[in-house]
């Protein structure tokens, strides 16, 4: 399959460090593919702002302070480096390694979860999606108020049906993946 576009048509993330710009300006800027670019600034290093070592490190790259070895190739510290022994293993360490950051498990919605943050306010209509009590009417499609929040307890008012008025209390119920979601981690 032929294409025309430059990298055949693939997403190519270019990276640009702003002391660098005479390089890229005869590089990439005078190249035919320049028109085609579409360019987007990064204003937040999300990593930085929760890896304190990694963004001093990032610091001393913007200054210029970091030690370099022969042609400007700057040296990483030895704690930030995985060495390659194989795949699997290179895979496993980053597995082991890596944080996740609370914006991007925020993001995830796994099968048969709700968003990561339920917001409910007193009287508040709620609908009940899963049987809890069917012998007390809590069951699919009950229809409820939130009356008031405890630490681990949401007080709620069934307002329709044979139950009408009857205060129930709802625990907090911990949620966990399915096994097959694919996740490195567990929640």
């Amino acid at each position: 399959m032929s294409n025309s576009e430059p990298f055949g048509g693939k997403v190519i993330v270019f990276g640009v460090d702003s002391t660098r710009f005479q390089t890229v300006n005869y590089s990439l800027v005078k190249s035919f593919i320049w028109q085609k670019i579409e360019i987007l600034m990064l204003i937040k290093n999300m990593r930085a702002k929760e890896d304190k070592v990694f963004g001093e490190f990032l610091l001393r790259v913007g200054n210029g302070i970091q030690p370099t070895i022969h042609d400007d190739l700057i040296l990483f510290p030895e704690k930030m480096v995985i060495k390659y022994e194989s795949e699997k293993v290179c895979e496993d360490a980053l597995i082991d390694v890596f944080v996740y950051l609370e914006e991007f498990l925020n993001t995830l919605l796994p099968n048969g979860l709700p968003s990561h943050k339920l917001v409910l306010k007193a009287n508040f209509p709620i609908i009940l999606l899963r049987k809890l009590d069917p012998s007390n009417s809590l069951c699919n499609v009950t229809r409820m108020v939130c009356e008031r929040f405890d630490n681990y307890v949401k007080h709620v008012e069934i307002i329709i049906g044979q139950y009408a008025e009857k205060q129930v209390f709802f625990p907090r119920i911990p949620l966990s993946l399915a096994e097959n979601e694919g996740y490195p981690f567990s929640v």
